[in-house]
């Protein structure tokens, strides 16, 4: 009968501690739910729960003693799982007198999340008890892992929608001043700092923007400034006790560089890695702006307009034995809406994209610069195919018309384990060859910025040899005299009898196909193409 009852006690911890963190909001309120329930099962009258922030724990909740609010561990002194506490682990830790067993939560054996000290418990634990703390532990590490996902994919797509508010509110501005004043009021109302300034260098003309007080520097401090290429708060050789934080960057043409120098933090609080990743974002799309404002220009260059439109797509695509990648746009004006990129993730893994922008021209190039900005922001967070193409339409979707839309692909690449995983977002299927066989890259879901789609991925595996050729309706829809499309079916021929040689051999021989196919006829839309060869 005692075997029987304590079964059924143990049952009920686990659905009510099931109840409490299915409720739970907050890493710290996960915590506390699974002390409560250890302290309710074990009979320990002294407890202290610390949750991993950075290099140090925080305290979250403690009974029956006091200790220390923040303790900062040596990782290699935690135990594995529970463990009888002894002097030689944890030795920051001043309260070892006060507790007994140490239970580590771990996320894979590696990652601590959390600590719970135990004490105050005369007998050892007994071997269901012991399960039970087990069980605990992992029950535990899965909800803190599980609210630490939502908490930063919440982050991501605040920060997104910043970066997203600030590129609209700028979009159509034809003033520097104007410009800036939105760029540092942004930067002030997000990230607490107490000004804003900018120096601009063209050619050796200097110019600075200033917010909310002009800023005077000497030559001196400009000349130093201009020489440095950081991005933190190191400020090596320069003295100052006004600016907590610096961003160089330069014009895409290498003609202008930018300086962006940050006040003071508002509670002298440092900067973490996702903030730094999207103040620079930020700086990025605020140099942008300035720059597109000579091509928006009514008396713009032309030939600047084409190379900034070059410059956002890749100047140099990945190098890696393994592969052989080959990209290619043509545009029907100067500037047009197609976009490839590709993105080496790790030593073993590309991103490889291709999009087309409804339209044609300037407006379809500038939303093609958002999607860029954009996804190349999504990067900075996460490589998980679904994640980056859910946000990608959140943002298209909210910040652009019922008539402007994008047809996008997205692709994965493992040399490793020789998979690709994809989405196509109304894009036109891109082939697959492996051998004699051809398989359209389909599945996916609507296209970018028209509904409120989930987007799924397919994984499949592919070989040695096998090619993967992304384009654009361009491709397979130009026409000749007649008006006839060239159509997949000749491009795939093509492709096929050009399967032995390289990507860029392969890419070339269906420009010639084009060519010969719309002789004598005017392009009328961008034509884009990217081969992946898997050797």
């Amino acid at each position: 009968m005692m075997y029987k009852a304590e079964a059924i006690f143990t049952l009920e911890s686990i659905f009510n501690l099931g109840k409490a963190l299915g409720t739970a909001n907050t890493v710290e309120e996960i915590l506390k739910v699974s002390i409560l329930s250890l302290m309710g099962k074990l009979k320990v009258s002294r407890v202290a729960g610390f949750v991993s922030s950075g290099d140090k724990f925080k305290l979250v909740y403690s009974r029956g003693t006091e200790v220390d609010d923040e303790i900062k561990i040596n990782f290699s002194e935690i135990p594995p799982k529970l463990a009888r506490l002894k002097k030689s682990m944890i030795k920051n830790f001043t309260q070892h007198k006060e507790f007994s067993y140490v239970l580590p939560i771990r996320w894979a054996q590696t990652n601590v999340l959390a600590l719970i000290f135990l004490g105050g418990r005369n007998k050892s634990f007994t071997k269901s008890e012991i399960d039970y703390i087990n069980f605990i532990s992992n029950f535990t590490a899965i909800s803190l892992k599980n609210i630490n996902s939502i908490l930063e994919l919440k982050r991501s797509v605040f920060d997104l929608t910043v970066l997203n508010e600030f590129t609209q509110s700028i979009l159509l501005k034809r003033d520097e001043g104007e410009i800036f004043n939105s760029f540092a009021l942004t930067l002030m109302g997000h990230f607490g700092v107490e000004s804003v300034s900018v120096i601009k260098s063209d050619r050796g003309a200097i110019k600075v923007f200033s917010f909310p007080e002009e800023q005077n520097f000497s030559k001196g401090f400009v000349k130093k400034i201009l020489k440095q290429g950081f991005g933190d708060a190191k400020f090596s050789g320069i003295k100052t006790k006004v600016f907590s934080f610096a961003i160089a960057q330069k014009s895409s043409d290498g003609e202008r560089s930018y300086v962006l120098l940050l006040g003071r933090k508002k509670g002298a609080i440092n900067f973490k890695v996702s903030e730094a990743n999207l103040l620079q974002a930020l700086f990025t799309s605020f140099v942008n702006a300035i720059e597109n404002l000579k091509m928006i220009s009514l008396n713009y260059d032309i030939n600047l307009a084409y190379n900034i439109q070059r410059n956002l797509l890749p100047l140099e695509l990945p190098k890696d034995s393994r592969v052989d990648i080959y990209g290619l746009t043509i545009p029907s004006k100067v500037v047009g809406g197609d976009y490839y990129d590709v993105f080496k993730i790790n030593r073993d893994e590309f991103i490889v994209v291709i999009a087309d922008v409804c339209g044609k021209g300037l407006s379809a190039s500038l939303l093609m610069s958002n999607l860029q900005a954009s996804l190349r922001s999504i990067l900075l967070f996460t490589d998980e195919l679904e994640t980056i193409t859910n946000l990608l339409n959140k943002v298209i979707l909210l910040n652009t018309s019922a008539e402007q839309f994008i047809t996008f692909f997205i692709c994965k690449v493992n040399l490793k384990n020789l998979t690709i995983e994809y989405i196509n977002a109304g894009h036109n299927p891109p082939v697959l060859l492996s051998g004699s066989r051809v398989k359209f890259l389909e599945r996916g879901g609507a296209v970018l910025g028209v509904f409120r789609s989930k987007y799924k991925s397919e994984k499949i595996k592919i070989a040695r040899g096998d090619l993967i050729f992304l384009y654009t309706d361009g491709v397979t829809e130009a026409v000749d005299r007649f008006e006839k499309d060239l159509g997949i079916e000749k491009v795939i021929e093509m492709i096929h009898s050009l399967k032995n040689f390289s990507s860029r051999e392969i890419v070339e021989g269906v420009v010639k196909l084009i060519k010969s196919h719309t002789y004598g006829v005017e392009q009328t839309d961008d034509v884009t193409m990217v081969a992946v060869k898997v050797l």
